[in-house]
């Protein structure tokens, strides 16, 4: 038979769970265990944060959401009388925030602590209400937060922040504004949590909430050496290299000793911004996740997932996202451009319209896992009388290099060339087809046929444009420079793209890419990289494949090729 605990435990008990973490401790379980903050040091702070306006900027996989669950928990119980709302952008996210986490944190709390306190008759996916008089209530902040309108509370939490229009957060704000909560140094009423994942930089989730807060980050003492420092990429070191025990690690800049990643303090990078109370939640400081992980992760993703997810940074991309030093880092002296191929290759081209607006023609092919350029051309039609019309010379032109450079995917854009394109699908089926820049908001990822026979690939332009641009930077394309002269002029156009990001009050905002100088064989380029992909992942349904019309075997040699 148990004891009954003594009045002066159940006094500790209960100064205990005064304080968020011990709270927690004494309540909290996680996968049938119980809670512990053993090597999550960098929640102590978080926890305890009495400022009215806390910001989490994280990557995936931190413990965001766990954190939030938390925090409301505590407020919620520890205080009487008091109205909490969880938001997030659509409904389906709230329903599996109060069934997947809320809720389930209460029903599995030690000795169900937390759920002998919930009243029975509100009970909903919409409302809790505890014994204490306290109320939670659940709803999308879907376009402005209309759903929530109307609410008189305390405290709101906002997760995926990412994605609430800055119209919604702002209105859903308001609705503590006449709380009895009141912070005596920012006099702000009320407490609000917003935690969420970065996207682009420039958003009002960065500029604003982020922008304006302290901006606290995670600096890690060295225990050889007391060389303190924010952890970055560069502490990713290796160990063994070349041996069958490699491995990465994080190790000291000063003394390349390996760190302790729990063994740190929060230090504000911003500290005369007193509005939010901000702190950075990156995959580099959580202490379960691996250096070489996140090398692989660095090695595989693209450079704005990466930066979101891992690193729980907003992604620029910069002004000018491709630099001339990112395009001659990925030079090769050795190499020269072909005059034809035995390798199968990916022929791209960007159809111009006349003047500054040239037709590029770039082919290339992969090679260990790097886009090799083999041809690059600014054509140019044959302006004398008894030549043919331009669209009929550049069809010759494009099947001469079919022929030349074994061309197994041609792809060039559907814009000026909606008359090429389709003589093209005539001639070769789907190995010709044309590539549409559309937006996919919800799923910039998205790729789809449609158009002409379902001949026309769209994808996202700037995801799509991004995958080449990340390419450049990660050295993934390789530029023939043994005579600099053949290419050098392709260069401007590379670096002609600009970035800028749009944001209205009823958007979360987005990222353009735009140019005021030609950028053509971008573009052509970019088409190769389609191309490949295409070849790689053929997701073509067998129907739609072109007939076998033995262009491939028209000459039997190079030699036999006319000269067009």
């Amino acid at each position: 038979m148990s004891q009954q605990p003594t009045q002066e435990q159940l006094m500790a008990l209960k100064e205990r769970m005064k304080d968020p973490i011990g709270f927690t401790e004494v309540t909290g379980t996680v996968k049938g265990k119980p809670f512990s903050f053993d090597h999550r040091d960098h929640l102590h702070d978080v926890y305890r944060d009495t400022h009215p306006r806390v910001v989490i900027v994280a990557g995936r996989q931190v413990e965001k959401s766990e954190t939030l669950v938390r925090m409301l928990l505590y407020s919620g119980y520890q205080r009487k009388h008091t109205t909490i709302t969880y938001t997030a952008p659509r409904q389906e996210q709230t329903t599996r925030f109060v069934n997947d986490r809320f809720r389930k944190a209460i029903r599995e709390s030690k000795g169900q602590i937390l759920e002998g306190m919930v009243d029975p008759k509100r009970d909903a996916k919409t409302a809790i209400g505890i014994a204490n008089s306290t109320q939670y209530y659940f709803g999308s902040a879907w376009a402005d937060g209309d759903a929530l309108r109307g609410i008189a509370g305390d405290i709101v939490g906002f997760d995926e922040t990412q994605d609430i229009t800055q119209t919604a957060i702002e209105s859903i704000e308001k609705s503590v504004s006449h709380s009895e909560m009141k912070d005596p140094v920012t006099e702000l009423n009320g407490k609000c949590f917003y935690t969420g994942t970065p996207k682009q930089k420039g958003s009002y989730y960065d500029r604003v909430l982020w922008g304006q807060s302290d901006q606290k980050k995670w600096h890690v003492t060295c225990d050889s050496c007391s060389n303190e420092e924010v952890m970055s990429m560069k502490n990713i070191m290796i160990q063994n290299e070349g041996e069958d025990n490699e491995r990465r690690y994080f190790g000291c800049m000063h003394c390349q000793e390996e760190l302790d990643r729990a063994h740190g303090r929060w230090v504000a990078t911003r500290p005369e911004n007193k509005m939010y109370s901000g702190y950075l939640f990156n995959q580099l400081n959580m202490t379960w996740i691996s250096a070489n992980q996140i090398w692989r992760d660095y090695q595989t993703m693209d450079a704005m997932t990466f930066n979101n997810e891992v690193l729980g940074e907003f992604y620029s991309g910069d002004e000018q996202p491709l630099s001339l030093e990112d395009v001659l880092a990925c030079t090769d002296k050795t190499r020269s451009l072909k005059k034809y191929s035995q390798t199968p290759t990916v022929l791209g081209i960007d159809y111009g319209s006349g003047g500054k607006s040239k037709t590029i023609i770039f082919i290339g092919h992969n090679e260990n896992g790097k886009l090799v350029i083999d041809y690059a051309e600014s054509w140019q039609p044959d302006r004398s009388e008894d030549a043919l019309n331009v669209h009929d010379q550049l069809i010759a032109h494009i099947i001469h290099l079919q022929g030349k450079f074994n061309v197994e995917k041609i792809v060039g854009d559907i814009g000026y060339g909606s008359y090429e394109s389709q003589k093209l699908y005539e001639l070769y089926g789907r190995q010709a087809i044309s590539c549409r820049y559309v937006t996919y908001a919800n799923d910039p990822r998205k790729r789809e046929y449609k158009g002409f026979n379902n001949s026309t690939l769209q994808v996202d332009r700037t995801f799509s444009m991004d995958k080449l641009i990340d390419a450049f930077h990660k050295g993934n394309i390789v530029v023939p420079y043994k005579d600099p002269a053949a290419i050098e002029y392709f260069f401007d156009h590379w670096t002609a793209i600009e970035m800028k990001f749009t944001e209205s009050n009823t958007g979360t905002g987005k990222k353009l890419y735009d140019h005021r100088t030609p950028d053509d064989a971008f573009h052509a380029l970019n088409y190769v990289r389609e191309g490949i992909h295409e070849l790689q992942n053929r997701f073509e349904v067998e129907f739609v494949e072109r007939d076998d019309y033995q262009f491939d075997k028209l000459f039997s040699t190079i030699e036999d090729l006319p000269e067009w």
